[in-house]
């Protein structure tokens, strides 16, 4: 899934992400809910639920990213709903980010809070 993407960089830890048992295609409009604000999980989770939503996983990230490769380019946009816990003890979830120029798939911890600007990618309940 990652290299239908084409991305300048893929995080080599986005391996460790568990995947659904799911196979097959499945198909879901995929929302990008924006913030204003530095923001908690928990004021994130009150938004998303607000709007009838729930963060999407690492599979449907990265289809957004392979469908619509210049969305990453206007703000880095995560997915919470796949983590992972490195060997520090911290949870760590995908992202797409990009610029003009780059676009990348990575990971960030999940501790600590969002700054302004922070894009969810959700679908509906």
């Amino acid at each position: 899934l990652a290299k239908a993407g084409k991305y300048d960089y893929s995080d080599p830890d986005i391996k460790n992400l568990p995947l659904s048992g799911k196979t097959g295609t499945e198909s879901a409009d995929i929302f990008v809910v924006d913030i204003d604000r530095r923001m908690s999980n928990e004021e994130i989770d009150q938004i998303i639920d607000s709007l009838g939503l729930v963060d999407v996983d690492i599979k449907e990230l990265l289809a957004l990213g392979a469908q619509h490769p210049d969305i990453q380019r206007k703000g880095p946009i995560v997915a919470r709903d796949s983590q992972w816990r490195n060997s520090d003890g911290r949870v760590h979830v995908p992202y797409l980010a990009g610029s003009e120029s780059y676009r990348s798939l990575n990971l960030i911890r999940l501790d600590g809070g969002w700054y302004p600007n922070g894009r969810f990618a959700c679908k509906r309940k």
